[in-house]
């Protein structure tokens, strides 16, 4: 597989320009590399474009081909770009770490939040209690000894 994927695969978080500067010259990936880089199968990959409504590009038919195959009408391969790697990047981390249900899933997506997947609970526990211990500062508090040592 391409160094550049390699490079992606595992990252979670990451922006349209970090994915672009990332993959440099190489503008999109297959579905075979978006499979890879995720560790899903393709027709996950599929699943979650007909479910989450992706609209994932696909190159153009040569015109030549489409002639000789009038009678199969096979769809061009998906192009899936920076924007789409970060959409199925969210909906991984939102169906497999969040535990989410497709409904909860199409919820979190149509609000247009972005999906936070860097924080943990111990981060949020830790912004929470440094605040605390800040309004505790601020009001000259002095706790006794016991609710210290709960506090630290």
């Amino acid at each position: 597989m391409d160094e550049r994927i390699e490079k992606l695969k595992g990252k979670t978080g990451l922006s349209i320009d970090e994915i672009k500067e990332i993959l440099g010259s190489k503008k999109n990936l297959s579905i075979n590399e978006m499979s890879y880089l995720l560790d899903e199968p393709k027709s996950t990959l599929r699943f979650w474009e007909d479910k989450y409504n992706l609209k994932i590009k696909r190159s153009k038919k040569n015109t030549a081909e489409a002639e000789k195959n009038v009678s199969k009408e096979k769809k061009p391969p998906r192009k899936y770009v920076a924007k789409d790697i970060v959409d199925l990047i969210n909906i991984k981390f939102l169906c497999r770490t969040q535990k989410l249900t497709t409904h909860g899933v199409k919820n979190k997506l149509s609000r247009g939040k972005k999906v936070d997947n860097e924080r943990t609970i111990t981060e949020i526990v830790q912004k929470l209690r440094q605040e605390l211990v800040d309004i505790q500062k601020k009001m000259n508090y002095q706790p006794t000894f016991t609710q210290s040592v709960l506090i630290e």
